[in-house]
């Protein structure tokens, strides 16, 4: 048996790659966005990605829209008009093919940092609007921060951890792994209770 020449490596590689289908970069998005999110409201709403160098991507969202080309690493970004608070916007990102996010909000966007057990879903977060009815909430560590959210509450008013009885099960820590003490962002007087 004969060794692969290099001629012969060459021309297999030219063979096979004349074969396959036409090659393309799908226009995608960075795992930060996603159905039922937030989006600060008020400010520009930055959007970007990756998709094939040189492509359009065209972003849409809450009757706002706007084009960008993909780099030569395919990196791209558009930054949407500031918008109002609202809800169950759809965000549709537009090139060789689309990718569609449900149930967008437009609100505000609480975040609080330190945090050591990085992977496990926050507990006793609790956010409301102005009416002061609290809701039980998502609570997510990104990058070193704490996002906390309802779908039903685009426009919070204050945040609160661990408040009242200081439950079992609250699980925010600092970097030296020490719990975090309840506390709230609000001052209203008088007691709230928290809804389901």
């Amino acid at each position: 048996m004969s060794k692969p020449t290099l001629r012969s490596l060459a021309f297999a590689l030219a063979t096979g790659l004349a074969a396959c289908p036409t090659l393309r970069a799908d226009v995608r998005l960075p795992k930060l966005f996603s159905s039922d999110m937030v989006l600060q409201q008020d400010r520009a709403v930055p959007v970007w990605g990756w998709a094939q160098p040189g492509e359009e991507v065209t972003v849409r969202l809450g009757g706002h829209e706007k084009s960008a080309v993909a780099d030569q690493q395919g990196k791209w970004r558009v930054d949407l008009a500031a918008m109002s608070a609202r809800r169950n916007m759809t965000l549709a990102v537009r090139g060789q093919n689309t990718v569609v996010l449900t149930n967008v909000a437009i609100g505000e966007v609480w975040v609080c940092s330190g945090q050591s057990n990085m992977a496990m879903p926050l507990k006793h977060f609790a956010i409301a609007a102005n009416d002061r009815k609290f809701l039980w909430a998502h609570a997510q560590i990104a990058e070193g921060k704490v996002a906390v959210w309802h779908p039903s509450i685009p426009a919070p008013a204050a945040v609160r951890y661990a408040w009242a009885t200081n439950p079992e099960g609250a699980n925010l820590y600092n970097r030296e792994d020490l719990p975090a003490p309840p506390f709230r962002t609000d001052n209203w007087p008088g007691v709230t209770r928290h809804r389901k």
